[in-house]
Order: C-alpha cells, then structure tokens, then sequence
C-alpha cells in the first residue's frame, strides 16, 4: 500500500504542490491540496495546471493500489474540461478510481469530485 511518504518521495512534485494522500486502497484514492497563492493564476483562481496535476496523482494512485508492487503507471492522455474558475480558496479534493485495467499499464475510466 502506498503511503504518503512513499508518494512524496517517488513523486518530489507532489511534495511541492503540496498534495495530501488521504485514500488509497482497492482501486481508489483521494487526494486534497490546500490552495496557497503559489497555486493562483492571473486572475486569482488556482491554475488548471494545478487542478490537472492533482486529479493525475489521484488516478495513478488508484490503479497503483490494484498491482501487486505498486509499479505505478505513465499518463498517456489526459483531458478535461473546466466547466469555471478554479477556487481562489479553501481545498481541492481529488478521486481516482479505477474502473478497469487493460494492456498491462492500461486505465480506463477514472473520476473526480
């Protein structure tokens, strides 16, 4: 099982962002950030290459959780689309979950809240 220090310390980014693993367990993981003003773009809202950057922590998370090692997995492809504004505010909260594994290394499937 991954633990927070085995995330920080495989992943230095996270660390510098600030990323908190809160689940990780049987294809799914949480994540929660505490937006800082390093976190902001020009208009204030925190940048959505911050809210990218969580929300693929939180999917190679959960499919990590499903293999033996926890080898962890490469983003292929990635995209989303921002319905507004990131918060100037508060926390960000990330879910991964896995909803199957393909060709080794494979996900299909994955979400946020």
């Amino acid at each position: 099982m991954i633990t927070q220090a085995d995330l920080r310390d495989r992943i230095p980014f996270v660390k510098d962002l600030g990323m908190e693993l809160v689940l990780a367990q049987e294809g799914r993981s949480r994540l929660e950030l505490e937006v800082q003003p390093r976190h902001l773009n020009g208009w204030g809202a925190v940048h959505g290459g911050v809210i990218m950057a969580v929300l693929d922590v939180a999917m190679a998370v959960a499919v990590r959780t499903l293999q033996p090692r926890g080898e962890g997995v490469v983003t292929v492809e990635m995209k989303t689309s921002f319905m507004q504004a990131g918060p100037t505010q508060g926390r960000i909260v990330a879910a991964g979950s896995c909803a199957s594994l393909g060709h080794p290394g494979v996900l299909r499937g994955g979400g946020a809240e």
